[in-house]
């Protein structure tokens, strides 16, 4: 059987928030509700089930202008996004974002564009292609 082959492009988002937005437009459809906007439901939709494919049905992701998202996730929107994510957090939960941030100033860490990459690997069923 052959792949199903979605498209998502760079062109279409800035942000993280933006990312999601459209990562969730070509991954799901007729939902009634609203996915969250973090990694952890980000993981959950790539198992399929939400109305474009099934639970370990072959899918490849075409990640066209994915330099630009690169850039655009890259090490100053993380450092910027995590920090802003801290503020809005107390606690341990707080703390884990501001270290986050910090690490990045650092060297140390992933990037937004990186962590979403290793999202993606976590799923045999999908084959990411990126590219310009």
């Amino acid at each position: 059987m052959k792949d199903k082959v979605l498209i998502l492009d760079g062109n279409k988002f800035s942000t993280i928030d933006e990312f999601y937005k459209e990562a969730y437009t070509i991954l799901t459809s007729g939902l009634d509700w609203d996915v969250a906007h973090n990694f952890d439901a980000f993981h959950d939709i790539l198992f399929g089930g939400f109305g474009v494919f099934e639970s370990n049905e072959l899918v490849t992701i075409k990640w066209i202008n994915s330099s630009k998202s690169c850039h655009d996730l890259g090490l100053q929107h993380s450092i910027d996004y995590y920090k802003l994510r801290s503020s809005g957090l107390t606690g341990s939960r707080s703390l884990h974002f501001l270290k986050k941030a910090t690490d990045l100033e650092e060297g140390k860490g992933e990037t937004l564009f990186e962590t979403i990459l290793e999202i993606f690997a976590e799923h045999p069923n999908i084959t990411l292609q990126t590219g310009d």
